[in-house]
């Protein structure tokens, strides 16, 4: 026998306000606690239910994109690019949207980077001015951190198209935003602003140029 029955039993007397044959040891406990044992105890297993599904929860979704790479928004072919808005070296705000109408060379570059020198000077320039007239477009964003250096490599190089930066260098959130990996990067989008080649090399350029803006020749 339960103490709390014994105890009942044996002063019946001091407690002929309740109903016993209504009421069960359980209930009698908590009229007399004045707490609701039962339920405390369901909701204390509750609690650590939750808190343990939570807890595998995070270290199964942990483990399953421990190795996945990161999702980039609107960066796939056949994808509209996403908006991109950077300061020139005058200080003028200048979007990628502005260029819609043209075929844009979106590129992601530094002046420390030797590959994207080689580029520029080599393939990116002389396409420039063979195919600007007809609607070709680069928008260079700098990973640079020193405008001195961003500056003086376009000068130098003589790169007289759209060039752009937030001037934060490795600590740029453009540079994980929009998945550049390596220097030098580059996307290419359509008249309608939509992606139709990455990391395009001088080749497959010149001919996707000659094929989108041949009736403006």
């Amino acid at each position: 026998m339960e103490p709390i029955e014994e105890f009942i039993k044996d002063n019946k007397k001091s407690f002929q306000y309740l109903e016993l044959e209504n009421d069960s040891w359980d209930k009698l406990e908590q009229k007399m606690n004045g707490k609701p044992k039962k339920k405390r105890k369901y909701l204390f297993w509750w609690v650590l239910s939750l808190l343990l599904l939570l807890t595998a929860s995070y270290f199964y979704f942990a483990a399953g994109t421990e190795n996945e790479e990161k999702v980039y928004v609107g960066l796939e072919k056949e994808m509209y690019f996403p908006e991109l808005n950077l300061m020139n070296p005058n200080g003028e705000s200048i979007a990628v949207s502005e260029l819609k109408g043209k075929v844009v060379l979106v590129e992601f570059w530094a002046s420390y980077c030797m590959v994207c020198t080689h580029e520029h000077c080599y393939y990116f320039k002389p396409l420039y001015q063979t195919y600007k007239e007809q609607g070709f477009e680069i928008y260079s964003v700098s990973a640079d951190s020193s405008a001195v250096n961003w500056v003086h490599a376009i000068q130098r190089d003589e790169m007289d198209w759209i060039h752009v930066s937030d001037l934060m260098g490795e600590e740029s959130e453009i540079i994980n935003d929009f998945d550049v990996k390596g220097l030098p990067t580059n996307y290419l989008l359509n008249q309608e602003g939509k992606i139709i080649a990455k990391n395009i090399d001088v080749n497959q350029l010149e001919d996707t140029l000659n094929q989108l803006l041949a009736y403006n020749k």
